[in-house]
């Protein structure tokens, strides 16, 4: 990470808005001295790159809501911005604190932004104070407290990654490396020997719970009962077939004892039912001898139904005969009584003359009358319309005279305006180029706003429209007025046509008129059904006389049709045997006259005679069937057929209950059987698995965790790099080394201990004096910065800043140190150092000069005594 640039306002003791650009104000220069008296703000601009970045101080005694400078006015806002470069892409943060303002009861919230610059613009990337802080964790690969060991090391922090235990030291390890792919490998071989063990347990415990199951104590002795229960199924399964032997053969004993049994049952069945069809027979023959008597006289019963039809006929044409004769005596009187009307109203010629033309007189003074109505009705339309116009005409003259005095107004203010701008140009002494006069006693004064030339024009186009306006009012007005006198002339004249004793009303003529034409229709309508009436009734009695007429002769001609059928039908009887109606009557009497009961009981003797005929056949066989034979015991045959199947069918589920044993007892075997080859593949799976997990998980005599032995091969690099410098600002005497535990406990791995060439022995950091520990500190800083960069995705450190330290370095250790980060330049590094020190001051030719004053502190850019 390079830094661009650094602007704060009201900030600690920086008032105003300072902006320092460092790649203009460092130029070539790679190694820079923060210089400034105690108190200036030398720290606070480490204060300021680490809160735009985290939100905190560059030390851990500040906190983010103490940053404001106390002497900012209450308007002025907080804030921080820092531009800086990861690699060839750029970046700005914005942050502001939380603050209380004097003026105001709430406090200023907290804010931050993040935005990325590509091809000379800016694009925000996210907002929200910790949002920011999270994006930028992730965008430098330190979090705060590592930012401090290693980028930015703070006055009385600068020991902090020296002396800080292994556990912090590989937190920033791994922020720095990446190495937690290690520590995940490491879980996931945990994670992978312990399934496996889980694996093996749980079919270890599944081959238990199938044992159990099956009641054996091992996999032996559950093949050994499995043998012994297959040879008890082979004899359960003989035992079956000959048990299923004797019940079929019982089951064919019982249906011959029930076929005989059954032709038993039919054979006293049948006699039963010979017995009975005897005893019917009598009253059988008495129903066919009533049967064959109906049927004989239900042969005749159609001509009996023809002389009883025909009789019938006779009686109703006499009827009609006599009915129509009636009917055309009224119908000969009803013909006399319309003549008779008829010639009445043909009497009445004269009144319905009299009536046609008086309609004709009304139709004519109805259209007069309609005529002059309509003309009544356009007249005062006309003189409505005449009205309007002349209103509309009032109206638009009233408008057209205010806009005369509007117009003229703003013509008046326009001369005055004028007047006042040449009053505003004389001069006494000068001629008026109005009057020429020298002396101006009384200049013109602006009375009123003075109209732009735009207004005025508005001004007489709107009066122009109006005046055009008043003249289409007048036209409109005049044109009115001769279209009503028009009309009442017309008016005028129609009533006069109108016929003398006719009142002009529309109303009354109509209803003269209406009350003539009804008179008229009504006695025309009156002739009209009376002729219809006279040729109607006369056709009637001309067709009543003809219809009695024929009536009469068709009643003699079925009077003789009805004898004759009469004769025919007691011929008939006769002949049939039945030599009176008496007799006749009496084989129909009742149901029998319906041939429905006549095929009823003929049908019940044919089934009578059917019946009779199967018992005798049922009776012959049965008598053959049985024949030399006794009835069977059939409670006996059942009895033993039952015992027979219950024997069967109790072998058969034992041979099943077996068989399904055997075939559970197999699968069971089967499952034994492939959980022990599981288990044998995860045991040996586990065997490997488990010792990866031990080694990695730090189980081997060493007791070094594989994301720490990872660490220690890396910090190794770390101590080679550091050593170089550290040998250098040390005359040779320390270096850096790996330390280890002693109280035997599982090592960390990232101890640090130091060795002394004086004494030629390691001994603990924390025995360093002051500024041997600033040294080791530094050599430590910049070595992690050099194996950062040279690690393949590693982190590039570009910038360092220092904050003090230096005082406590002899002369001839301070000129080693800075000879040491002065040769930092060649690798493009930027070394930002804050000191007291003078030497440093003379040594280091770009400063960042701080200075304090009562207003606020300031910072600027010097390079020899340039100032930038």
């Amino acid at each position: 990470m390079r830094i661009r640039k650094l602007s704060l306002q009201a900030f600690g003791p920086y008032v105003g808005k300072v902006a320092l650009d460092f790649a203009r104000g460092l130029g070539e220069n790679r190694c820079f001295l923060i210089h400034g008296m105690t108190g200036a703000g030398k720290t606070t601009l480490l204060d300021a790159i680490c809160f735009a970045l985290y939100g905190k101080a560059s030390g851990s005694l500040r906190t983010g809501t103490m940053l404001r400078s106390d002497k900012a006015a209450p308007e002025t806002e907080t804030w921080v911005e820092l531009e800086f470069a990861l690699g060839a892409r750029g970046y700005r943060v914005l942050r502001s604190p939380a603050y209380r303002r004097e003026d105001r009861k709430s406090a200023t919230r907290a804010r931050a932004e993040l935005y990325v610059q590509r091809g000379g613009e800016e694009e925000l990337l996210v907002t929200g104070t910790s949002e920011v802080t999270e994006y930028l964790e992730t965008l430098t690969g330190f979090r705060c407290e590592q930012f401090r060991q290693v980028v930015l090391l703070p006055q009385g922090e600068f020991r902090a990654f020296l002396m800080s235990d292994s556990r912090r030291r590989g937190e920033l390890m791994q922020a720095l490396f990446h190495t937690e792919r290690y520590a995940a490998l490491e879980k996931r071989l945990k994670e992978r020997a312990l399934d496996l063990a889980t694996q093996a347990r749980d079919c270890r415990a599944q081959q238990a719970q199938l044992l159990m199951q099956a009641e054996v104590a091992s996999a032996e002795e559950f093949a050994a009962a499995l043998a012994q229960q297959e040879q008890a199924l082979t004899a359960c399964r003989e035992r079956t077939a000959s048990l299923r032997l004797a019940h079929e053969e019982q089951q064919r004993r019982l249906v011959s004892g029930q076929t005989l049994a059954a032709a038993f049952a039919r054979l006293a069945q049948a006699e039963k039912d010979c017995a009975s069809d005897e005893k019917k027979k009598e009253s059988v023959e008495m129903f066919r001898a009533q049967l064959a008597q109906a049927q004989q006289a239900a042969a005749l019963l159609d001509k009996e139904r023809q002389a009883a039809e025909e009789a019938a006929a006779e009686v109703r044409s006499s009827e009609e005969a006599e009915r129509l004769a009636a009917a055309a005596a009224r119908a000969k009187q009803a013909a006399t009584q319309a003549a008779q009307q008829l010639a009445a109203q043909q009497e009445k010629e004269e009144e319905r003359a009299a009536l046609r033309r008086k309609v004709q007189q009304l139709e004519l003074a109805k259209r007069a009358a309609a005529d002059a109505e309509r003309l009544a009705h356009a007249l005062t339309a006309a003189e409505r319309r005449e009205a309007a116009c002349r209103v509309e005409r009032i109206d638009t003259e009233t408008a057209a005279e205010q806009a005369k005095l509007r117009l003229e107004r703003l013509q008046a203010l326009e001369r005055l305006g004028k007047a006042v701008s040449l009053a505003r140009g004389l001069e006494d002494g000068t001629p008026c180029p109005v009057c020429g006069s020298c002396s101006h006693p009384h200049p013109a004064e602006a009375q009123d706003v003075v109209p732009e030339e735009q207004e005025v024009h508005e001004a007489a186009k709107v009066l122009e429209k109006l005046r055009q306006r008043v003249r289409g009012a007048q036209e409109e007005e005049q044109k009115a007025a001769a279209a009503a006198a028009a009309l009442k002339g017309q008016l005028a004249a129609q009533k006069e046509n109108l016929p003398e004793g006719v009142a002009p009303a529309a109303a009354a003529v109509n209803r003269a008129w209406c009350d003539a034409s009804r008179a008229l229709q009504e006695s025309e309508q009156v002739l009209k059904q009376c002729e219809e009436a006279s040729r109607r009734t006369e056709t009637a009695a001309s067709a009543s006389a003809a219809s009695a007429k024929s009536a009469a002769a068709h009643a003699e001609q079925q009077r003789a049709r009805a004898v004759q059928a009469q004769q025919q039908f007691a011929a008939a009887r006769a002949d049939a045997g039945f030599s009176t109606q008496a007799a006749y009557d009496a084989a129909l009497a009742g149901r029998w006259r319906e041939k429905a009961h006549r095929d009823e009981v003929a049908q019940h003797i044919r089934a009578f005679e059917d019946a009779a005929l199967r018992h005798r056949a049922a009776r012959e066989d049965a008598a053959r069937e049985t024949a030399g034979q006794t009835a069977p015991d059939l409670a006996a045959l059942k009895a033993a057929a039952s015992a027979a199947e219950a024997a069967w069918r109790q072998a058969a589920r034992q041979e099943s209950e077996t068989a399904l044993r055997i075939e559970q007892g197999k699968k069971w075997q089967a499952s034994l059987q492939k959980l022990a080859v599981e288990e044998k593949s995860i045991e040996q799976a586990y065997g490997l698995a488990g010792r990866l997990a031990q080694v990695a998980g730090g189980e081997q005599p060493y007791r070094i965790h594989f994301q720490t032995y990872i660490q220690r091969s890396i910090f190794r690099d770390v101590m080679d790099a550091a050593n170089e410098r550290l040998g250098t600002m040390s005359g040779q005497r320390y270096a850096l080394a790996l330390g280890s535990q002693s109280d035997g406990r599982k090592a960390d791995g990232l101890e640090i201990a130091v060795y002394d060439a004086y004494t030629g022995k390691c001994r603990e950091a924390q025995s360093l004096s002051g500024g041997e520990s600033f040294l080791a500190s530094l050599s430590l800083a910049l070595g992690l910065a050099d194996v950062v960069e040279r690690y393949a995705g590693g982190i590039r450190l570009d910038t360092m800043f220092i904050d003090e330290g230096f005082g406590s370095l002899d002369s001839e250790t301070l000129d080693l140190a800075v000879e040491a980060l002065l040769k930092l330049q060649e690798g493009g590094r930027v070394i930002g150092i804050i000191s007291h020190v003078e030497e440093l001051a003379a040594r280091i030719p770009c400063r960042l000069e701080v200075t304090k004053s009562p207003e606020g502190s300031a910072a600027h850019f010097v390079t020899g005594t340039a100032r930038q």
